[in-house]
């Protein structure tokens, strides 16, 4: 009911024409500026099937059937590398956020370390993706650092990276509004708290990251 609703509104206000396929029916619905509705319909002969020659399979960067630890620790894959179903919005969400990684990729230092800080780090899944992406998997020379105010997730934080082995991933406890670290290359913040973001975003410009 809130799907027709939600439809029936976009076709009042943002769009006059709208396309519908099920199993069935192929219809068109116009609507003129006047408002008026017409409806075109089409059976679908049966056994007809519709041709969904456009539909692509994703590639995401982190693959199905490649076991990740961190991804098995969250429980996203099983150990053989399979995406468990009720996780797959965690996988594609990671996998969104290293296609911003990828993209800037060509314009980070490649004749020396890359430098990364996560401000407001957090439990640091993103943080341990984007070095296993960057460091294992496009073999980048990098040294990543997550600041958070909370000293357990912090602690929790450095016991995975030393179980994963990752020698350049440091995790510290810290405020970003009164961070006196060096300059990176790259900074990284995501739903930091109160005016976190706004202190990092101008660290960043500051170090023009």
């Amino acid at each position: 009911e809130q799907t027709v609703e939600k439809v029936a509104q976009y076709l009042e206000q943002d769009f006059s024409q709208m396309e519908l396929t099920s199993k069935t029916v192929q219809a068109t619905v116009l609507v003129s500026k006047k408002g008026k509705v017409t409806l075109k319909e089409k059976q679908i002969t049966a056994g007809k099937e519709i041709d969904l020659s456009h539909n692509k399979i994703k590639k995401y960067i982190l693959q199905e059937g490649t076991p990740v630890p961190l991804l098995i620790d969250l429980g996203v894959q099983t150990r053989e590398g399979k995406i468990v179903k009720s996780h797959y919005d965690k996988f594609r969400q990671i996998n969104r956020y290293l296609e911003f990684i990828q993209d800037i990729m060509p314009i980070l230092p490649k004749d020396r370390t890359i430098n990364i800080i996560d401000f407001g780090c957090g439990k640091s899944y993103l943080t341990f993706a984007l070095y296993y992406y960057m460091k294992i998997i496009c073999n980048r020379d990098i040294q990543v650092i997550g600041l958070d105010l909370k000293e357990k997730v912090i602690e929790d934080c450095n016991r995975l990276a030393k179980k994963y082995q990752y020698e350049h991933l440091t995790f510290i406890t810290g405020d970003v509004s009164t961070y006196t670290g060096e300059a990176v290359d790259m900074v990284v913040t995501l739903h930091a708290c109160d005016t976190a973001t706004d202190y990092a975003l101008m660290k960043a410009i500051d170090w023009k990251a």
